[in-house]
């Protein structure tokens, strides 16, 4: 692998991991994406992070998701208590029905309805 190289806030990190960098809300992010650091991969990882910064400044930028798996979704959650009933509700039987759709845009949008 050599050594590290830095793309534009694109870094190869290991074996396995690609990882990118930006600021959201003041907020240094830094998010590994299980890739193989390839070519294909880093420039891939080039034009996602471009998709984040851009999301970013047009202001519909979730971190939630597009990092469903990160620790620090809930960091920028836009409502108190977030990821809190998650960790409770679903560990007693709740369950959750999630609807994502592209619009033309190419922004995730989505609905959340809980059941009982």
């Amino acid at each position: 692998m050599g050594g590290k190289r830095e793309r534009s806030g694109v870094v190869a990190v290991s074996e396995t991991s690609i990882q990118i960098t930006f600021t959201f809300k003041g907020v240094l992010c830094r998010e590994r994406l299980k890739l193989k650091p390839t070519a294909a991969n880093l420039k891939r990882a080039e034009l996602h992070r471009a998709a984040i910064l851009h999301a970013i400044s047009i202001g519909t930028f979730d971190y939630s998701v597009t990092f469903p798996d990160s620790p620090r979704r809930f960091k920028f959650s836009e409502e108190k208590g977030d990821g809190h009933f998650w960790k409770i509700g679903f560990k007693h039987g709740l369950t959750a029905k999630s609807h994502i759709s592209k619009p033309a845009h190419g922004m995730a949008t989505g609905k959340l309805s809980i059941t009982y």
